[in-house]
């Protein structure tokens, strides 16, 4: 059995992974909070903290983006694969309403036509031409299993 510690905001940052590794010892991955992916926007300061290896050392991390948009998503993909990464983990299950109303997170699954042209998108750049595994967070249903 694999053991993944799930991300939540605020909580599982750097500090509190460090901590929970040198007390309870073996967890297969750790996902970060998601670091919203958005415009020209760039990674805060606390998020390239979060995610810089010599603050985590000895922990398999992952760091998860959340995003309704292919080029920004790459675009920080890149980022977190300059940084040595070699998974990123898609936000697909946040079911917090402000996210859902922008249609991300698990607001996303409502579009699946979107959602499909967004997988391509992020597949073909991130995963084909960059070598990055990624994995999906999500739910099984946004309104309904």
């Amino acid at each position: 059995m694999k053991i993944y510690m799930a991300p939540m905001e605020g909580i599982t940052i750097y500090t509190y992974r460090n901590a929970y590794k040198d007390f309870f010892g073996h967890v297969d991955k750790y996902f970060t909070p998601f670091i919203a992916a958005e415009g020209s926007r760039k990674m805060k300061k606390r998020e390239v903290k979060d995610i810089l290896p010599e603050n985590n050392q000895g922990i398999p991390l992952v760091p998860q983006i959340i995003s309704n948009n292919a080029e920004n998503f790459v675009r920080f993909a890149k980022l977190i694969y300059d940084k040595g990464y070699k998974e990123i983990n898609f936000n697909l299950g946040c079911p917090s309403g402000t996210v859902v109303s922008k249609e991300k997170g698990s607001g996303l699954l409502a579009n699946l036509d979107r959602l499909d042209e967004f997988l391509d998108g992020i597949y073909n750049e991130v995963n084909g031409k960059m070598g990055m595994d990624i994995s999906v967070k999500t739910r099984i249903g946004r309104d309904d299993t």
